[in-house]
C-alpha cells in the first residue's frame, strides 16, 4: 500500500471522532489522484471533491500556515457525512456530496449536536450535481449546486492570493470531471 502512497495513485482520509461517542475510529476512506478512474459516477463525484478539498487545504496551510485538515464522519448507526474539515482541529464545516438528491441529508443531525459542541458556528453544506436552484433550511442545511460551489472553492483565499487563477483552474477542473463519462481503455 505504501507504494500507492509514494506514486501519488490514492490518498486517504481518516474517520474524525474526536469527543463523539460511537464513531468510527479505524477504517480511513481511499480516494484516487486520478479521479477518471473512478468508475460509478457518484463515487467519481465524491472523489472529486475530495481531491478538490484536499488540494485546497494544502495550498492554505502551506501558503497561509494554517492547520486545516480533511476527515470524514461515520457513527456505528451507519450515518456517514461525506467530508469534515477542521480547523486548528475544530470542526468547521460538514459537506454532504450527492449526484441529484436535493433532499437534505438526515445524516447531518445524526452529528449536530456532538460538532455543534466544540464550533457552535459549523456550517453545513449539501453538494448536489444536478441542483437547479440553491436554497437553505431552518436546520441551517445549505444546498448548493456543487459546480459553482466549486468554483468559489477559493474563498479561503484572500482576493490577492490565488482567487483569480484558483477559481479559473477550479471551474475548468469541474467541468472536465463533471462531464466526463467514464475512463476508457485505448
Amino acid at each position: 500500500m505504501l507504494t500507492c502512497f509514494c506514486s501519488y495513485l490514492l490518498f486517504k482520509i481518516s474517520p474524525y471522532s474526536k469527543k463523539i461517542i460511537g464513531m468510527t475510529k479505524k477504517a480511513p476512506k481511499y480516494y484516487f489522484f486520478d479521479v477518471p478512474r473512478v468508475q460509478n459516477e457518484a463515487a467519481r463525484l465524491e472523489n472529486f471533491v475530495a481531491l478538490s478539498l484536499l488540494t485546497e487545504i494544502h495550498l492554505k496551510n502551506e501558503l497561509n500556515g494554517e492547520d486545516y485538515s480533511l476527515h470524514y464522519l461515520r457513527n456505528k448507526n451507519g450515518h456517514e457525512i461525506d467530508f469534515l474539515i477542521c480547523k486548528d482541529k475544530t470542526p468547521n464545516m460538514m459537506i454532504e456530496v450527492k449526484t441529484s438528491d436535493a433532499n437534505p441529508s438526515k445524516s447531518f443531525s445524526a452529528f449536530d449536536s456532538a460538532l455543534k459542541k466544540q464550533n457552535p458556528k459549523i456550517k453545513k453544506i449539501q453538494l448536489v450535481k444536478n441542483l437547479e436552484k440553491p436554497f437553505s433550511t431552518r436546520d441551517g442545511i445549505h444546498v448548493e449546486n456543487l459546480g459553482k460551489w466549486l468554483e468559489k472553492i477559493s474563498f479561503w483565499y484572500e482576493p490577492e492570493v490565488l482567487i483569480g487563477k484558483a477559481g479559473l483552474f477550479r471551474w475548468a477542473q469541474a467541468k472536465l470531471i463533471l462531464n466526463f463519462p467514464k475512463l476508457t481503455a485505448i
